[in-house]
């Protein structure tokens, strides 16, 4: 099985897709790292537009890692 790279058909999720099929290759480990990312100043109203951006492929996601979208999805109580 080849990995590929990101699914350029995925926005927001691309990571979590590629991390699932790296997981169906072999064991994942954690490492001892920080990454920064600096975005700047955050503003609410922009935030939400990326999240709203993001979410238009979740559903696509969801199609290929149904167990994995689960974990993303707050349940009602």
């Amino acid at each position: 099985m080849q990995l590929g790279g990101f699914d350029v058909g995925l926005i927001g999720t691309e990571d979590w897709d590629l991390d699932e099929r790296i997981r169906q290759l072999g064991s994942v480990v954690n490492v001892q790292i920080s990454i920064f990312h600096n975005e700047g100043a955050i503003r609410f109203k922009n935030l939400t537009k990326k999240k709203a951006q993001y979410s238009k492929s979740f559903a696509d996601f969801h199609s290929k890692h149904p167990a994995r979208s689960a974990l993303c999805v707050s349940k009602r109580k």
